[in-house]
């Protein structure tokens, strides 16, 4: 499941909830592990993309980044730590603090979290990375338990879980764009990562890719096909995006 979390270019919180919510329900390899543990999946969500304030300081290329403190996320964190941040350990609730403290000079998170914990008081800048999410984040029941519900008990469970991708999709994407121009509002600059220096986090994220590989095929896994289909779906969904829209009509 943690495939879900890798530093990837996988930036749409719809787009990543959709390849990963087929994924945990099609593919053979994965039903049979949790089969194994005695679990039924039954839906997914996600942080949405991860992103970074700052006070005091402005991420525009890879190289701003290089002796900062950064509170980070997971997987995304590290990568910045590769290419010269220095980490501070850090809950999300306590950024706020460390931001107005300069405990640290920057934090990754989500657009949302912006509003939700009150950053915009304390950075000056905002980059959107247009890089990955966490996404490993989601829904499973005992099978036992779930074995014993009657056959339409399932479906409306399945069904239910099916449904999170679109709904909270929606939300992710209203309360990000809101959180993002409430931020230009107030005159936090707010940057766009180019494409070839999103390109250089991409890649330095490649050594948790690798690690998350070693970890799936020391548990049985066939990580290189894990991995190429998930790419896949992504893919998929991406295009279906693009021609189609959100299922939400924006």
């Amino acid at each position: 499941y943690g495939i879900a979390d890798l530093p990837i270019n996988n930036p749409d919180a719809w787009v990543g909830m959709k390849a990963t919510d087929e994924l945990m329900r099609t593919n053979e390899q994965v039903q049979q592990n949790l089969a194994e543990q005695n679990l039924v999946y039954i839906g997914t969500f996600t942080t949405s993309a991860v992103n970074i304030g700052c006070k005091g300081a402005t991420i525009q290329s890879v190289d701003d980044i290089s002796g900062l403190k950064v509170r980070g996320v997971g997987a995304y964190g590290k990568a910045f730590a590769d290419v010269g941040a220095n980490l501070v350990s850090m809950s999300i609730y306590d950024a706020y603090q460390g931001l107005d403290s300069g405990l640290i000079d920057c934090s990754q998170g989500y657009s949302y979290v912006v509003p939700a914990l009150q950053w915009q008081e304390v950075i000056d800048s905002y980059t959107l990375l247009n890089w990955g999410q966490v996404g490993a984040l989601g829904i499973f029941m005992n099978k036992d338990m779930f074995d014993s519900l009657t056959e339409e008990q399932q479906g409306v469970l399945m069904e239910a879980g099916g449904m999170i991708p679109d709904e909270l999709g929606r939300i992710l994407s209203t309360d990000n764009e809101e959180a993002v121009a409430m931020m230009k509002e107030k005159g936090i600059e707010v940057v766009e990562l180019p494409d070839e220096e999103r390109q250089k986090l991409i890649d330095a994220g490649s050594t948790y890719i690798d690690q998350w590989k070693e970890t799936a095929s020391g548990l049985g896994f066939d990580s290189e096909a894990l991995l190429t289909e998930y790419r896949g779906l992504i893919d998929k969904y991406t295009q279906q995006r693009d021609q189609e829209g959100y299922p939400w009509g924006s």
